[in-house]
């Protein structure tokens, strides 16, 4: 099921990272495509175990997606009533330590 973006937000670094490299903005495009029309709490198994690092809730609609294109990962968050969608590299977000 696909959903509208209302805002897309990119990173500093994501941005600067598009406007210089074609290749990375094929792939970031792409990897937006297949988290909207595929509209899951999580897309493959490192998108599940980054979803239950943070997010608990079972009830909660977050999507969380990672994808992966040679060395580079980035992180597609969509909020639960889909107000924005944000793409992140990893680095770029805090993460809980284990046992938090």
């Amino acid at each position: 099921m696909a959903y509208n973006i209302k805002k897309l937000l990119y990173s500093d670094s994501i941005s600067k990272r598009i406007a210089n490299d074609k290749e990375f903005e094929k792939f970031v495009s792409e990897s937006l495509n297949k988290h909207i029309y595929h509209d899951i709490y999580v897309s493959n198994k490192d998108s599940k175990e980054l979803a239950e690092k943070l997010e608990t809730p079972e009830e909660s609609k977050n999507v969380f997606s990672l994808y992966t294109q040679g060395e580079d990962k980035i992180i597609i968050y969509t909020r639960d009533d889909r107000f924005f969608t944000a793409v992140v590299f990893p680095h770029e977000i805090l993460l809980p330590k284990e046992g938090d």
